[in-house]
């Protein structure tokens, strides 16, 4: 099962990594852009006020976020595969809403540590995964024109540029920061269901409360045992 589990999760450690350096890029390039207008190099000031824009970063911009996006949903349609691995068909998990309810009943009731996934899975479809799943759509089937970067002219005479947002939060870059986010805690809260249909009868894996971790250790999960009406942590 290592291996088969190591082949179906490793393209979401690739695409993780690729979605964190997309961001990066984007960052460098505003930051870069910024750097430019302001000593000069990539625009110009005419006199009547007007701007012309010598270094435009269009392309790139776009093609960042249109990487993002893409990346992003290949580690959320991975997701089902990786529950193949353990004999789980959890393909309901991006479906309609009428396949998901039925999946998702089905599934706690044959799996009540299914909950915590179930959950995030909630939580996401009715929130942040549809507005990603809906903009990643007009990007790749609708052709959607992004808004161009404007610019302006500052009291000190110098260009600068109001990069376009794609929701109510300004910053681009800290968007897509908050989506990883998201991204990675649906991969983690249904991984960790997957691996806690293998464990014994009296095993569970729990979450560790945030004022109790090391913070010199990166866990977040321990495998613990019901012994009556309690749950130890077996290890350290």
């Amino acid at each position: 099962m290592r291996k088969r589990f190591d082949e179906a999760y490793g393209p979401i450690i690739d695409n993780f990594m690729e979605t964190r350096q997309a961001i990066s890029e984007l960052k460098q390039l505003e930051e870069r852009h910024r750097d430019e207008l302001r000593n000069g190099s990539a625009a110009k000031i005419a006199a009547n006020g007007h701007i012309t824009i010598t270094r435009p970063i269009e392309v790139q911009y776009r093609g960042l976020i249109k990487e993002f996006f893409l990346k992003g949903q290949m580690i959320i349609s991975t997701i089902p595969r990786v529950g193949k691995v353990f004999g789980l068909k959890t393909s309901f998990f991006f479906a309609d809403d009428a396949k998901y309810s039925k999946g998702a009943k089905h599934l706690e009731q044959k799996w009540p540590n299914a909950i915590l996934a179930i959950k995030h899975l909630d939580w996401a479809r009715s929130g942040w995964y549809s507005d990603f799943n809906s903009f990643r759509n007009r990007i790749v089937h609708e052709s959607f024109k992004f808004p161009n970067t404007t610019y302006e002219v500052d009291a000190d005479s110098k260009v600068t540029p109001k990069f376009p947002a794609l929701s109510d939060v300004a910053d681009n870059c800290k968007l897509f920061e908050k989506l990883c986010e998201c991204i990675l805690e649906l991969v983690e809260a249904c991984v960790i269901f997957f691996f806690s249909t293998q464990l014994r009868g009296d095993q569970v894996i729990m979450q560790i409360p945030e004022d109790q971790r090391d913070p010199a250790n990166v866990r977040k999960y321990r495998l613990c045992m019901r012994l009556g009406d309690r749950v130890v942590p077996i290890g350290h």
